[in-house]
């Protein structure tokens, strides 16, 4: 259930990203808002695994429209001179969510039931989804407006042939699992060699050659990668190797997610000049 969330997310995000640079940023959070909704209504009548599961991948791709337009449109409706700030509460808010969603999800499932933790989200999505349609819609800066679909179409599946081998792989012969990264180098060697003609890149090549966006880029892949673990793994082996109950685990997690709710107002206050030193 937790990987099919994560693989979908992951594996979706890319393609969101661009979709919403060209069709609208509003328009994709407020279509990712309306997903994630209604598949965690979904998640919150499941009666059967294969059900919930599903669900989940769908509320995977309404959190992987959600995530790479959220910031992009918060950019946009602050001035320049206001927007680290802006940036910086929204992290702040999110770290907010982030601290409190163990507890309060602990002490629902404990209280109530796990179907509580999704139906929460359910007035939580569309009270988003309204705030979300009321801000002016706003577009990627590029002046290419079609979709390279092909370049789409390999960087998601070499996206998703990596993220199944990583979550899966372990149960596999070490031949399969080879294989496996064998498929998604050929997927990637594919996706660069359609980058390099399209007309409309996905992603712009020449961006590589600036050595600070590959720093930062990958100290960014870096930190995500990290955050996600700590979300997902802490909390199941406070659960697991600990014997905590679900509602110690959620107020073990609130002391380090707090500061992780501390961190995004601090740094949006930091002027980009100092950030860059």
């Amino acid at each position: 259930m937790i990987s099919a969330y994560l693989l979908s997310t992951g594996t979706l995000m890319l393609g969101a990203g661009r979709l919403g640079d060209l069709f609208g940023r509003r328009r994709l959070l407020v279509l990712g808002l309306a997903l994630f909704g209604t598949s965690s209504l979904v998640c919150a009548l499941a009666l059967t695994l294969p059900v919930l599961v599903g669900a989940r991948v769908a509320q995977g791709a309404g959190a992987a429209m959600i995530m790479p337009v959220g910031l992009s449109l918060l950019t946009n409706v602050y001035p320049s001179e206001l927007r680290g700030r802006a940036t910086g509460r929204a992290l702040g808010i999110g770290g907010i969510a982030t601290a409190c969603g163990p507890f309060i999800g602990g002490a629902l499932t404990e209280a109530v039931s796990w179907r509580a933790v999704f139906w929460l989200n359910v007035p939580l999505a569309a009270l988003g989804a309204v705030w979300a349609s009321r801000t002016a819609e706003s577009y990627g800066t590029s002046t290419h407006r079609s979709v390279d679909w092909r370049g789409l179409f390999t960087a998601t599946a070499a996206l998703a042939v990596l993220a199944f081998v990583v979550d899966r792989g372990r149960h596999w012969q070490w031949p399969v699992g080879l294989a496996g990264l064998v498929v998604v180098a050929a997927l990637l060697i594919w996706f660069v060699c359609q980058e390099r003609k399209a007309a409309s890149p996905l992603v712009e090549l020449t961006l590589f050659r600036n050595g600070p966006y590959v720093a930062l880029t990958l100290a960014g892949g870096v930190a995500n990668a990290t955050t996600v673990i700590f979300l997902f793994v802490v909390p199941l082996t406070l659960q697991g190797q600990w014997d905590l109950s679900v509602a110690l685990a959620g107020t073990a997690f609130l002391v380090p997610a707090l500061a992780m709710a501390l961190a995004g107002p601090l740094a949006g206050r930091v002027a980009p000049p100092a950030a860059c030193e």
